[in-house]
């Protein structure tokens, strides 16, 4: 039978081992600091909370804004006109003699087409172009007002209720191809607006750059839309026809024979004001709305 003292006597002395303190580096000597150990239940780092930032684009007719969820405001707007269209090392419009050359005159369902990212009736469109406009629409909102990665970002794409599919297509495309967005979720512009306001149903005005939509909205769901031409292009038109008029004197032709309504209608030999009173026209027709 094993006694109590012979138990201890077999147990191997514990004097022989190392201790823990040999085990730890010498201060005095380089070595690699402990790294910290971080807790499933402690706070986010950074680098995660970056992560899920989601991003707002608001894509319209003729502008884009750009921002981050969450935040009050849009980080930028940027317009859709021919000059942030041009190529690189274009310089034509800094010339003395460049506002003052002759241009074709335009009907009167082309004016303002140069300011437009897209039309209605894709007839006219050249698809192509509406894809490099909106890449680098986007490529500069991402490199110079965002600052983010847009490869590991999602984004909540804001467009009209009424759009064609072949340029909802193209945008989609665009995006895809050149930032490699992970995810685009679209959303309506009426139904965001009314959720901004912090309610569920509502009566949405849009007054825009082509049409004037009055969009009912309950539950967060569209139910009825009205539409009408008399928006801001309308609007622009007529004040740059009030400042031609005044700017300049009419000949006698046009004051002994005006302009009948269907000439007007027709769009036919008509001359609508150049497209340098475009920017005037807008400017004011801003300032007094």
């Amino acid at each position: 039978m094993t006694t109590a003292a012979g138990y201890f006597d077999r147990k191997p002395n514990t004097a022989a081992r190392p201790a823990i303190s040999h085990l730890q580096p010498d201060p005095s000597s380089p070595h690699t600091p402990p790294r910290p150990f971080t807790s499933a239940f402690s706070s986010p780092s950074l680098s995660y909370r970056a992560e899920d930032e989601v991003l707002v684009f608001e894509l319209g007719a003729r502008h884009l804004s750009a921002g981050i969820a969450g935040e009050s405001n849009p980080r930028c707007r940027l317009d859709f006109s021919p000059d942030t269209g041009r190529r690189v090392g274009d310089y034509r419009q800094y010339m003395p003699e460049y506002q003052d050359r002759p241009r074709k005159r335009r009907r009167k369902y082309d004016w303002g087409e140069d300011h437009e990212l897209w039309r209605m009736d894709l007839r006219g469109v050249d698809l192509g172009l509406v894809e490099d406009k909106v890449e680098r629409a986007v490529r500069k909102a991402y490199t110079e007002y965002l600052l983010l990665d847009p490869k590991n970002k999602r984004l909540n794409l804001v467009l009209p209720s009424l759009m064609p599919h072949r340029l909802l297509s193209s945008v989609l495309s665009s995006i895809f191809s050149n930032f490699q967005t992970p995810s685009i979720t679209l959303f309506s512009s009426p139904v965001l607006n009314v959720a901004a306001a912090g309610c569920r149903s509502g009566l949405v005005v849009d007054i825009g750059w082509a049409e004037t939509v009055m969009t009912g909205v309950y539950e967060h769901r569209e139910v009825s839309s009205t539409r009408t031409t008399r928006a801001m292009k309308l609007l622009t038109r007529r004040m740059a026809d009030l400042l031609k008029e005044y700017a300049e004197p009419r000949s006698a032709i046009t004051q002994d024979q005006p302009p009948t309504e269907d000439s007007q209608n027709s769009g036919a030999d008509f001359p609508l004001p150049d497209s340098r009173y475009f920017d005037f026209a807008e400017e004011i027709t801003t300032r007094i709305a």
